[in-house]
């Protein structure tokens, strides 16, 4: 028995117990939740990024400016660029 007179242990469940009560008539009742930020330093991260970019093989083919051996040349280059990868 601590000097409160309440027993050492089971005080500390029934709060427990009454905070998860509380936490649960407050989620119901629609407050927010407690927004938590965080930093991660040299966390790995993938980035796809477009570029605006002239000259494109869609200006290409649009102005038809390359002959057909040109043609194959850039054909066979994406071929082989996506089998690759």
């Amino acid at each position: 028995m601590s000097d409160d007179g309440s027993q050492g242990g089971s005080d500390h469940t029934s709060d427990y117990n009454g905070e998860d009560e509380e936490t649960e008539e407050g989620e119901e009742e629609g407050e927010e939740e407690e927004i938590l930020n965080a930093t991660i330093y040299n966390f790995p991260v993938e980035v796809i990024a477009l570029e605006r970019c002239t000259k494109t093989l869609d200006d290409l083919m649009v102005e038809d400016v390359l002959s057909d051996e040109e043609w194959e040349a850039a054909l066979m280059q994406i071929v082989i660029t996506l089998a690759t990868y």
